[in-house]
């Protein structure tokens, strides 16, 4: 994502919300489906359903990220 992507996520992301992201990592191209649950200033960790009652968190950095399911949703409007 670039700097403007960043933004624009940043913008609507909210911790608990679920989301969908397909990131590059190694030559490849892979993608993980949760929730939020940490948002820092280089990347955005998710919350992934594994099997039966296990999840991890995964960790995925911004500029890795090429498509995000937030950027179907508007951007909200400050009051």
């Amino acid at each position: 994502m670039n700097e403007m992507g960043i933004k624009l996520f940043l913008a609507k992301a909210k911790i608990g919300e679920s989301i969908i992201i397909s990131y590059h990592e190694r030559r490849n191209s892979l993608s993980v489906s949760g929730d939020i649950v940490k948002i820092g200033d280089n990347s955005v960790t998710v919350k992934e359903y594994v099997i039966n009652d296990l999840y991890r968190d995964v960790e995925i950095p911004f500029k890795n990220i090429w498509y995000h399911s937030l950027e179907c949703q508007p951007v909200p409007r400050s009051m």
